[in-house]
């Protein structure tokens, strides 16, 4: 990849969002006042919701190999970014009545963000799985965040052994891909899972593979539009297609 498609303003949101909750983590250990610390983590989700004003006039854009950004992406990043932002301002009065530290709550639902910025601009399956784990991993931690009820600590376990099975399940099929398309792209694997996008997608820039795989397929009897899947044949069509 050239170096002038290596634009650092287009992950300007991720980029804010990673040094805010670095910040967030030393503020919780320096100050002890719950209340600056959530308001530090709000005003770093604002500044990473109000840097895709920067970030949408360049779209499309491709980050590397790892990552596209186009509207759909930006506009899942908003959703995301804003949810986070009313979560943080609705936690402080129930951990203030709970009595719970503030800190490390607004540093795991942070990290949780950030996970699921990325899983929404990804391309490649590296930065899927990035994604999946880095939302994974502190949701474990937050589902028994509150330790005296048992309630919270069965929770957390259950997520905790949901979580590796079905990372375990999404590597195995990334692996299959991989086996078969030769890339951990998302456009030669969906090109190989789908043989019409398989005959129509070589050559094509393969960071809009995310965009071929939600498009949707005209059925060749009725005409009418069905999503795309993964079916069974496909499967087979792994170890026997050349």
């Amino acid at each position: 990849m050239s170096v002038a498609r290596f634009d650092l303003l287009t992950i300007l949101p991720h980029v804010i969002l990673a040094a805010g909750t670095v910040i967030v983590l030393i503020a919780a250990a320096v100050f002890r006042r719950q209340a600056a610390v959530l308001s530090l983590a709000a005003i770093t989700l604002a500044c990473s919701l109000l840097s895709l004003g920067f970030v949408v006039p360049r779209l499309p854009a491709p980050w590397t190999d790892l990552f596209f950004f186009d509207g759909i992406a930006a506009f899942s990043t908003g959703l995301v970014l804003f949810a986070s932002f009313c979560i943080i301002v609705l936690a402080h009065p129930y951990i203030k009545r709970q009595a719970l530290p503030a800190g490390e709550f607004a540093v795991l639902l942070m990290l949780a963000t950030l996970g699921g910025l990325v899983l929404v601009a990804s391309s490649h399956a590296a930065s899927l799985v990035l994604g999946v784990e880095l939302i994974g991993i502190p949701l474990v931690v937050m589902a028994a965040y509150v330790r005296r009820r048992p309630a919270g600590i069965e929770a957390g376990f259950k997520y905790l052994v949901l979580s590796g099975v079905s990372s375990a399940i999404l590597l195995f099929g990334i692996a299959l891909l991989y086996a078969g398309s030769g890339s951990l792209l998302f456009g030669p694997a969906v090109a190989f899972a789908d043989p019409e996008v398989r005959a129509t997608s070589r050559g094509a820039d393969p960071g809009r593979a995310r965009l071929c795989a939600l498009a949707p397929a005209t059925h060749p009897e009725s005409g009418k539009n069905a999503p795309r899947m993964l079916s069974i044949q496909n499967v087979h069509d792994l170890f026997y297609w050349t």
